[in-house]
């Protein structure tokens, strides 16, 4: 008989033990005070339970959950069990006027702190600091922190006593505190030194019951009316909100909680006389998605030991929020029957399974032998599983997709996820979710473009509206302006300026053009703007009125004088010949004697720079050579200049072509520009 498998046996030892355990608890001590805690790294299981005044505590490692070592303290009955986050040996346990801090590790207690308070009043809330191991807690109206290492308490803030004693305390990053009271509709965080009521949220519109903060940055606060907020609480910011569900038209909030993983908000109802948990995931809560579990101590779904010591723990369900009637119940939760027999591997695959604990389930898979009956039925469950562990890394990347605003692509995945699995119920809601996303952008969309199209509508009005007014204006000043002048018989002589003055125009334009094509370097090219903008500035005087044509032309005659007195004498001196000493092939020559030729209006002595022509320095390199040759070339190439009516203009733009092309081909090549001297 083949011996059975370590992970089997593990497993029911755990049921057995936890069985035995509740068995025992529940036969000594029928009340509500006691707890099942498990600390950060899953490595001890802790048991507490009060039996006539003395605290009971058992500490068992979780591998075979064997006691490894057990302590009382007498007159004491603690309402809070917790372990530090900073430190996951490091337990704290508070009645409500004594604190005790323990280190379990190395499987041994240790005690290392004990406070009383003495001052009459009672401990409420207690909890230890996110980044420390100092120890936060409440009575009904004041907050304190107690440093261990100094053995020091200090007053943190005070809180309204017309507002009810404080209901919850959550600890949040950057040593800040937020607290509730039972008849208050705000939430006050503290921050670090005495404030007396602290900075106070306020979004609520029925008494908050209960606030909790998974990592210290977001808080799920939750009040009478069914009704919970999500904060980022730095921000002072509602990320989402909703409605949870009721239980029953009579049930009422009365404590939350979380789970020990951090990953699920626990709610705890009292309908009558009984009490009903219920969890849901805080990931669906910050997207809008309700989907509450029910959640007692026998719904071990997960397979491991968080879950016992959910709802159970008065932390999660505080002394002053429980009436005597209701401790004097049996407890609720009822750990199922131990198996009468071993389960196979198969079954506990299945067990997994539908607690969507999947890789477990496929370690059980794996014992499955080929020779074994269940082999067939235990690849189909395989082959379930891996579409169901697809599907929800489908959902997982989905909803970054949505955090990130990216609806398609969202959608695309849940699509796919719900291919792989059908009856996947967060797809569909999210996919739900996502949808009404897409149509609300859709909407959207329609109505900024409404909006845009109607702006651009009204813009398009006035401006045509205002163009019209001044066509109409400037057509009544002509229509005045040529009735005038038809009166005093002065119509021809109108007609003969408007010719002149168009001409002047004209010639002004050819020779500030031509300047600009001789000011190789652009030197002047300031002056070129400036004459260029007074043109078009007696352009628009000459449209405005008619009467100023006669000293508009001379405006213009004088301007081409300065534009000639510019281009014609500084130029002409500027200029120089280039004597080139090398060899010269026949090409060379031929090109020369062109050139001489087109230089026979008294140019023939002018010094010609191949490196001015082309605009580059003396140490360019090829490639600023060529680039520079392309510009030229661009910039007086004939075809764009045989438009012009003026000869003079297209004879300049084939001599520079020629003198273009000269240059280049000398530069160009290394044994030609060696041998050129400018």
């Amino acid at each position: 008989m083949n011996p059975v498998p370590q992970k089997i046996k593990s497993y029911v030892q755990v049921i057995l033990i936890i069985v035995i355990a509740w068995s025992t608890i529940t036969a000594a001590d029928s009340n509500l005070n006691k707890f099942f805690v498990l600390n950060p790294t899953e490595q001890y299981l802790i048991r507490i339970f009060n039996q006539n005044g003395t605290t009971n505590i058992r500490l068992f490692e979780t591998k075979e959950m064997n006691q490894i070592s057990q302590w009382q303290i007498t007159d004491f009955s603690p309402h809070t069990v917790r372990f530090s986050d900073t430190n996951p040996n490091q337990l704290i346990l508070a009645s409500q006027n004594k604190i005790i801090t323990y280190n379990i590790g190395g499987g041994k207690e240790q005690k290392t702190y004990e406070h009383e308070v003495t001052n009459g009043e009672t401990i409420t809330q207690i909890s230890f600091d996110r980044e420390s191991n100092d120890i936060i807690w409440a009575t009904d109206y004041t907050v304190y922190k107690t440093n261990p290492k100094e053995n020091k308490t200090t007053k943190i803030g005070l809180v309204d006593k017309s507002k009810g004693p404080i209901n919850s305390l959550s600890i949040l990053k950057g040593h800040k505190i937020a607290v509730s009271q039972k008849k208050s509709l705000d939430i006050h965080v503290f921050s670090p030194g005495y404030q007396k009521v602290g900075k106070k949220v306020s979004e609520h519109k029925a008494p908050v019951v209960g606030i909790q903060s998974p990592k210290g940055q977001t808080i799920y606060s939750v009040d009478k009316q069914h009704n919970i907020l999500i904060w980022d609480i730095f921000t002072r910011q509602i990320i989402n909100q909703a409605k949870l569900p009721q239980p029953d038209i009579d049930s009422e909030i009365i404590a939350t909680g979380l789970d020990d993983q951090n990953e699920n908000l626990l709610i705890l109802h009292q309908i009558g006389k009984d009490i009903y948990g219920e969890k849901y995931r805080l990931n669906d809560l910050k997207n809008g998605i309700i989907s509450p579990k029910k959640h007692a101590i026998s719904g071990n779904k997960s397979g491991q030991l968080h879950s016992t010591n959910a709802l159970l723990s008065s932390d999660y369900s505080p002394v002053d929020a429980i009436t005597e009637e209701i401790k004097k119940q049996k407890p609720i939760f009822i750990l199922p029957d131990p198996p009468k027999q071993k389960p196979t591997p198969l079954q506990l695959a299945t067990i997994e399974a539908q607690s969507e604990n999947y890789y477990k389930a496929l370690d059980f898979i794996k014992q499955v032998s080929a020779d074994d009956p269940e082999y067939r039925q235990s690849r189909i469950l395989q082959k379930e599983i891996y579409d169901k562990i697809d599907a929800q890394n489908k959902i997982n990347a989905a909803k970054e997709q949505y955090a990130s605003h990216s609806y398609q692509s969202a959608k695309i995945l849940l699509n796919e996820a719900l291919e792989k699995d059908s009856k996947n119920k967060q797809a569909k809601k999210y996919l739900n979710l996502v949808e009404k996303q897409l149509s609300r952008s859709f909407w959207n969309k329609i109505y900024i473009a409404a909006i845009i199209i109607a702006i651009l509508g009204i813009g398009g009005f006035i401006i045509y509206k205002f163009l019209f007014a001044a066509e109409k204006e400037n057509q009544s000043e002509k229509e005045t302006f040529d009735e005038y002048n038809l009166h005093n018989g002065n119509i021809s002589e109108i007609k003969l300026l408007r010719q002149e003055f168009i001409t002047t125009r004209n010639q002004t334009r050819e020779i500030l053009k031509r300047a600009i094509l001789m000011d190789k370097m652009g030197k002047y090219k300031i002056k070129w703007i400036e004459f260029s903008t007074q043109i078009k500035i007696i352009e628009k005087k000459a449209k405005l009125s008619e009467k100023k044509l006669p000293e508009l032309i001379e405006e213009l005659k004088t301007l081409q004088t300065s534009v000639k007195n510019i281009s014609w004498h500084k130029f002409k001196r500027a200029q120089r010949h280039t004597k080139y000493t090398g060899p010269k092939n026949k090409d060379q020559q031929q090109s020369q004697k062109k050139t001489a030729n087109n230089n026979q209006q008294g140019d023939a002595t002018e010094e010609l720079n191949y490196y001015e022509i082309l605009g580059v320095s003396k140490n360019a390199t090829t490639e600023e050579i060529k680039k520079a040759f392309r510009i030229r070339m661009k910039e007086y190439h004939p075809d764009k200049h045989n438009a012009s009516d003026f000869k003079w203009i297209k004879e300049e733009a084939s001599r520079m072509t020629k003198l273009i092309q000269e240059a280049y081909q000398t530069l160009s090549d290394p044994a030609k520009r060696k041998t050129y001297t400018p």
